[in-house]
């Protein structure tokens, strides 16, 4: 199904635009090990967990890690950016940013990753180039409400927006602001925890899918 060109597209960042989730899976590793807890995380439990609940955190909570947040946070910056840093923009992803720029589409960066821990990885891989920093919205804990802003600030219309993003939650947040959701596969999330996401308008293989389903 053709849809007109969008007004704004809002795109998530960690597994959306770069495939950094094993340097997240290495980061919540030296947590749990800086409490004393050696036996490592699957991978695949690991990550299915996390795309059902949208939530990283909830990984310390079932170990009873017992670090305070600050704690937590520095420890899991440390070592994200050691394993993050110098990866790459994933394949078309910044021709079909300059595209959308070339379109008069808007486009906006909406993540839930800090600043600190975001920003040197984007410096790295040139997306300061395609979209400027204060076209991005960091540590959103409510992507409903930060979509939402988005709309309202540029004076869009919901139907004339899309969302682009590598879990569950990111869908479910899109249609719940009333705009269409796009998947896009991260080889580290299990396919399935989409099947029971109604909400989902298009799943994509990769960027050249989200073109597609852009346009």
């Amino acid at each position: 199904m053709k849809h007109r060109r969008p007004a704004l597209v809002i795109f998530d960042w960690n597994g959306t635009k770069v495939l950094d989730l094993h340097a997240a899976h290495e980061a919540s590793c030296a947590i749990l090990r800086m409490c004393g807890i050696e036996t490592p995380l699957d991978h695949d439990t690991h990550f299915r967990s996390v795309a059902r609940r949208g939530n990283w955190h909830d990984v310390f909570a079932e170990h009873n890690v017992t670090l305070s947040k600050d704690e937590i946070i520095e420890r899991y910056i440390k070592t994200y950016l050691e394993h993050a840093v110098g990866l790459p923009l994933r394949e078309n992803a910044a021709s079909l940013i300059e595209q959308l720029h070339m379109s008069s589409v808007h486009v906006r960066i909406l993540t839930a990753a800090r600043e600190q821990l975001a920003v040197p990885v984007m410096e790295a891989c040139g997306l300061f180039e395609l979209i400027p920093k204060e076209h991005m919205l960091f540590h959103v804990e409510d992507k409903v409400a930060g979509m939402q802003h988005l709309i309202r600030e540029l004076r869009v219309a919901p139907k004339d927006v899309c969302a682009v993003g590598d879990m569950p939650s990111d869908a479910r947040a899109a249609a719940s602001a009333g705009i269409r959701p796009i998947a896009i596969a991260n080889p580290c999330i299990p396919r399935d925890v989409f099947e029971d996401v109604r909400e989902l308008h298009y799943f994509a293989l990769d960027f050249y899918g989200v073109e597609a389903a852009i346009y």
